[in-house]
């Protein structure tokens, strides 16, 4: 069931992270982000990707049900800008983000239409189209209702001059998508917890794996190649006592039969600290810089990530993760 939450929802968040459209950004970091969530009131999302700083793949439904989730779901998105600071070519915007809340709705799915969808499986007559369109049809109906739960999030939108130095543009992270789907990575957590119970020792405590060795899961092998570490250049620099640590690395297909997405959404780096972060997107790599896309079955790609970490920490550790969980760690020494 968890799987078809995914098929469900999923696209969700693929306007903010999918997206091949030439950013165009705004005069001021204000100006951005008021753009960007007044165009997805409008279900506007290709001119909401002007504004981002975008990756390079295509926003796709798989069927009309998912559009129509998206198309309910962005003019209920509400939002208010608390602070703005503005550092030289980078800057931070404080957002209220309000949104319905996918959390309860995903709850009381589990209990509503679990009974159903577990004696269809108990009598062997399992249809995935028909539970998929249980599903669908569920969360547009939830998602419409004029009554519909809100939950509100405050998230530190960090946002850079595009190259001409012009406009700005906002970095999407994982809290932003968070906040805009209504807590969606809680969401599919609870709907696993409801379905399954299972334990999830194996993906919260993984192997610790070493540079140069292959690690696999699930139908993706990565490989962390080489590690370098940088001041920066003559146009950006890490803050007073920190360094940029870029990881090389290689992903490939390992499966035989489907193809895998990847991108630098899916990597982050724990400091000594206990702190994680997402990659940077600086110049120092640009030539290198793991880009989107996708892997046929046996297909690789290599690529450079870029974090900014304390000088000299040695206990670093790169993780592969999906829904925030880290699915392979890697030292980094």
């Amino acid at each position: 069931m968890k799987l078809f939450l995914k098929k469900s929802i999923g696209l969700i968040t693929s306007f903010c992270l999918l997206i091949s459209i030439t950013a165009c950004g705004a005069q001021k970091p204000d100006e951005a982000v008021k753009g960007f969530f007044n165009a997805l009131s409008k279900n506007d999302i290709k001119t909401a990707a002007t504004f981002l700083k975008g990756s390079n793949k295509k926003l796709t439904y798989s069927n009309e049900n998912q559009k129509k989730i998206v198309d309910k779901l962005l003019p209920k998105i509400q939002y208010k800008i608390i602070s703005s600071t503005v550092s030289g070519d980078t800057a931070k915007v404080k957002v209220n983000i309000t949104a319905p809340d996918l959390v309860k709705i995903t709850s009381k799915m589990a209990t509503d239409l679990l009974p159903t969808i577990m004696a269809t499986a108990m009598s062997g007559n399992v249809d995935e189209k028909k539970e998929e369109q249980l599903i669908d049809d569920y969360y547009i109906k939830s998602i419409s209702a004029k009554n519909v739960t809100m939950t509100s999030n405050e998230v530190n939108l960090n946002l850079v001059k595009d190259a001409n130095k012009k406009t700005w543009l906002i970095k999407s992270n994982d809290d932003l998508i968070n906040a805009i789907t209504g807590n969606l990575s809680k969401a599919i957590n609870t709907l696993s917890q409801e379905t399954s119970g299972s334990s999830q020792k194996e993906k919260t405590d993984p192997k610790l794996y070493q540079i140069g060795q292959q690690a696999t899961y699930g139908r993706a092998s990565i490989t962390v190649e080489k590690v370098t570490k940088s001041n920066g250049n003559d146009i950006e620099k890490p803050k007073d006592g920190m360094e940029y640590v870029i990881v090389s690395i290689k992903e490939k297909n390992s499966g035989t039969d489907k193809n895998i997405s990847y991108g630098q959404e899916d990597f982050k780096m724990q400091n000594s600290k206990g702190q994680i972060s997402d990659a940077t997107i600086v110049s120092v790599d640009k030539d290198t810089e793991l880009q989107d896309g996708e892997l046929v079955p046996g297909g690789e790609v290599s690529g450079s990530l870029v974090f900014e970490e304390p000088k000299n920490d040695t206990g670093l550790v790169f993780m592969f993760v999906d829904d925030n969980t880290a699915l392979l760690k890697f030292q980094i020494k």
